[in-house]
């Protein structure tokens, strides 16, 4: 009895504690915005290279299945060049080297959003977003409600503007208690962004090690 119960809790906590390597091989999709150049960005397996002039656009793909109740996350990602510092809370003054989201939903949602196109889940009304910033001009860790998307999703800078290298570790879970006050539901999808439009600014960055539990 006693080896049935230790084989069950070891079956469920592997449901919760699966980390996965995310990678960069062609499955991401880059959304463009309407009137905007955008970026351009390079899979490269690990690493994601990215070259933002004057431009701005998403790269989306779905949450892999085995990380839907992912709870911590892990990357580094380098500045060779960025934009200046801006206030991340105004709209159309913005810029931002680097910046990746996490979209969750409640558990009632996420399987109507499963397959749903990238602007059907940034739109829809119960999703809610992590958005981990290096640049602005905001303290560390602050939560900076975002100007587009009001209620529905913050942004946490990390970092601020300056060149270099750094390796980062969030806790998912914790940030979005902080952010939304109730705990995170079942992660939908995941975007990366360089957005230099504003400040008519150039950025050369990378993203990689992208590990997701």
């Amino acid at each position: 009895m006693r080896l049935i119960a230790a084989l069950v809790c070891l079956l469920f906590m592997s449901q919760w504690a699966t980390a996965r390597t995310v990678m960069f091989d062609g499955s991401w999709q880059d959304e463009s915005f309407l009137f905007q150049s955008a970026n351009d960005y390079i899979q490269e397996g690990a690493r994601l290279r990215i070259l933002s002039d004057d431009s701005v656009s998403i790269l989306w793909r779905p949450a892999p299945r085995d990380v839907r109740h992912a709870r911590q996350a892990s990357w580094y990602w380098t500045v060779d060049r960025g934009v200046v510092p801006t206030d991340l809370s105004l709209k159309g003054g913005d810029d931002r080297n680097i910046a990746l989201y996490f979209l969750f939903a409640p558990r009632e949602f996420a399987s109507d959003l499963e397959d749903a196109s990238p602007d059907r889940v940034f739109q829809h009304e119960a999703v809610r977003m992590l958005v981990y910033v290096r640049g602005g001009n905001h303290e560390p860790g602050a939560i900076v409600i975002s100007p587009y998307l009001e209620s529905r999703g913050v942004l946490v800078p990390l970092r601020g503007t300056g060149n270099g290298t750094f390796t980062e570790s969030v806790d998912l879970d914790a940030d979005y208690r902080r952010a939304f006050s109730t705990p995170p539901g079942i992660l939908l999808g995941l975007g990366i962004s360089a957005d230099s439009d504003d400040t008519n600014g150039v950025i050369e960055a990378e993203l990689g090690d992208l590990v997701i539990e």
